[in-house]
């Protein structure tokens, strides 16, 4: 077939150069579904151009000649699918290849009556695909036969104008076939040439359309119908279902419009008929992968939602998105994209929106506001979508609020293990130098004491002697000191009453500060008991309300409080530093300056001090430490600059009513509070 013969035929179908169509718009917006194509397109091959007369997606109304896709498959007579168009090597320099927008394009040619081939119908996406399936392929060479009909239709139409009333009347609804009907509404003749329905006409000659074995309407009821052709009413559109002697099931749509004779005598029906059944089946695929995307819209565990690019309203949103931001489904769908941001961030969502790609998946991490207000952490993912034919996006949410949290829990232990591992392996250390220079302290001060027994304790050399020994002793009670850090002092736990012993020491420490000071006491009325060294935990007590009373050299509030505490798993998992089970909090807090993190950092360090050189030795902190752990307990600081401090001990609880406190607190430490 030579060029020119394959042009003639484009022009006998006068369709280059005609305005829009809905039959053939609906075509390309039933083929962009069918594929979930952005873009699909029906065009024809004219002599230096190709011209569209329907496009899906994108809009253009005619390309050169020389652009042309569609030679290697339309001309080529067959289905061409173009995987990836940039990396296809049967367009490499092709001049459309280096300015398209579409990677992956699939074309069915289009034919005319005797064969030529005269142009596409093509679905494209911006991404490469993979082959298309036999399937697939068939579906779209379907299309291509909808958009022939629909060509023959118009030529029907074209060629029948001026012919007599009998083909005017077809014209006007030229189909598949035409078909006439006697007075008695018998089929009596049926003029088609299409092999499928070859097969059911014989079985139609001779019968009303309700005598049909197996016919079944679909947009009606045969009562309906023989009504309608009784009262002798023009119909359109009338659908059923028909079955042929091979057992295949055709969906058959007709119009008619009653004859009359000169005298206006009643004498049939004559009409037209379409085989809508692959038109049909597309629809129910459209409608079947509609409502698989709504039931997985609907029932999808992450929140969703659908809005417009036009006016950022919300189109649509499943349950989970209405559980997560507390509104129902009514309320989602009045809002906007603005009203899901806190306010602080609209002005950015607004920056970000007028750069926007529609065309373009976009994701992030973003800030979004619930109904009650609060805020939640989200990452976005949406995709450009349609919904009811408006350009939207398909939005899926998904809440980092607990993996944040849990990712700083995680930091935070990760710190508590690694301060917890500094601190022991500075205990190891100190522990073995304190141990070593006990049994120095040992020899030195059992030569000193050999060396005062021989010396008279009148004589000039017995006060340096002396001198000496109490410089051991001191020595002796830093290495104890030490020794508790390391937690390698021994201990003599009992049973103690926190309460009396707490009252006990906030009288000396009342007596021991200036009246810019305030004390407060506060106590659980059922304190419990614990197992620990009575002397260990005054001493631990003093150490902190001396630290306490320090950090307030102008005055303000110290506070002692004791209570009860039980910690399960949900506290443990919220807050790593906390331990399972029964405890007594012993609180000391102060209204002083606060520490900075690098402080809070080191202040369980021996020799650490924040205290003028003189002032303090750095040890009461881990001795407080020490003492703590190796009592089977924990520890915790609160505190920032300007914010005071606050320490809070825990100590193991014992499950039994506290003993009778003795009749004298001894406080061995008190000198510290002069």
């Amino acid at each position: 077939m030579s060029e020119a013969e394959r042009l003639a035929a484009l022009r006998r179908y006068d369709i280059l150069d005609t305005g829009p169509e809905p039959q053939f718009d609906s075509i390309v917006e039933l083929a962009a579904r069918m594929f979930d194509a952005p873009a699909a397109a029906i065009s024809f091959v004219d002599a230096t151009r190709i011209w569209f007369k329907a496009c899906y997606g994108v809009t253009v109304s005619t390309v050169p000649r020389n652009w042309n896709l569609y030679d290697e498959g339309v001309l080529a007579d067959r289905v061409l699918v173009i995987r990836d168009l940039a990396h296809d090597p049967r367009f490499a320099g092709h001049p459309y290849a280096k300015i398209a927008h579409m990677h992956f394009y699939a074309v069915a040619p289009l034919h005319s009556r005797d064969g030529h081939c005269i142009g596409a119908v093509a679905v494209a996406d911006h991404g490469p695909r993979p082959d298309l399936s036999d399937d697939r392929i068939a579906g779209l060479q379907a299309l291509a036969r909808l958009v022939e009909a629909e060509l023959e239709r118009r030529l029907l139409t074209v060629e029948l104008e001026g012919s007599t009333e009998r083909f005017r009347d077809l014209a006007k609804m030229s189909s598949d076939w035409m078909w006439e009907t006697d007075i008695d509404h018998r089929i009596t003749e049926i003029f088609n040439d299409r092999p499928n329905l070859a097969r059911i006409a014989p079985t139609s000659i001779g019968r009303r359309r309700w005598d049909y074995p197996h016919a079944r309407p679909l947009n009606g009821t045969w009562s309906e119908y023989r009504l309608m052709v009784e009262a002798h009413q023009e119909f359109r559109g009338f659908e059923y279902e028909v079955k042929t002697p091979a057992g295949d099931h055709h969906i058959l749509r007709i119009n008619g419009r009653p004859r009359f004779d000169a005298q206006g005598r009643f004498l049939g029906y004559r009409g037209t008929g379409s085989d809508v059944t692959a038109h049909r089946l597309a629809e129910r695929e459209l409608k079947d992968r509609e409502q698989t995307f709504r039931f997985l819209f609907e029932k999808n565990p992450n929140p969703m939602y659908l809005f417009e690019h036009a006016s950022l309203r919300i189109l649509a949103a499943n349950e989970a998105a209405c559980s997560l931001y507390g509104y129902d489904r009514a309320e989602f769908e009045t809002l906007t994209l603005y009203d899901l941001r806190p306010e602080p961030e609209k002005e950015m969502l607004r920056r970000r929106l007028a750069e926007a790609d529609w065309t373009r998946r976009a994701q992030g991490r973003f800030r979004h506001q619930k109904k009650d207000g609060s805020v939640v952490e989200v990452f976005v993912n949406a995709e450009p979508a349609r919904f009811n034919g408006v350009a939207c996006d398909l939005v899926q949410v998904h809440d980092i609020t607990q993996q944040l949290q849990a990712e700083a829990r995680l930091a935070e232990a990760e710190a508590t293990l690694h301060q917890k591992q500094k601190l022991e392996a500075l205990g190891q250390l100190t522990g073995g130098i304190a141990h070593d220079f006990n049994n120095i302290l040992a020899v030195v001060v059992g030569s000193i004491e050999i060396a005062a027994d021989t010396i008279p304790p009148e004589s000039a050399g017995h006060p340096p002697l002396a001198a000496a020994i109490t410089a051991c002793e001191r020595g002796a009670d830093l290495v104890a000191r030490l020794l508790t850090f390391a937690r390698r002092r021994p201990l003599e736990p009992r049973e103690i009453a926190v309460g009396p012993l707490l009252e006990d020491i906030a009288g000396l420490v009342r007596a021991a500060v200036s009246p810019q000071v305030f004390i407060s006491l506060s106590m659980a009325d059922n304190l419990g008991v614990c197992h620990v060294d009575r002397s260990g935990l005054e001493t631990a007590i003093l150490n902190l309300a001396v630290n306490a009373r320090d950090a307030m050299p102008d005055g303000g509030q110290l506070c002692m409080t004791a209570i009860n505490r039980r910690f399960g798993t949900e506290d443990v998992r919220a807050h790593p530093v906390l331990k399972v089970g029964d405890w007594i909090e012993i609180a000391i807090s102060d209204t002083g300056a606060g520490m900075a993190s690098d402080v809070q950092a080191k202040v369980f360090e021996p020799f650490f001090t924040t205290k003028e050189e003189g002032k303090g030795t750095g040890l009461g902190l881990p001795m407080v430490h020490g003492f703590v752990h190796q009592s089977g307990g924990f520890l915790t600081l609160d505190t920032a600059p300007g914010r005071g401090t606050t320490f809070k001990l825990y100590l193991p609880a014992l499950k039994r009513p506290a003993p009778q406190p003795a009749a004298e607190v001894p406080s061995p430490l008190a000198e510290e509070l002069g």
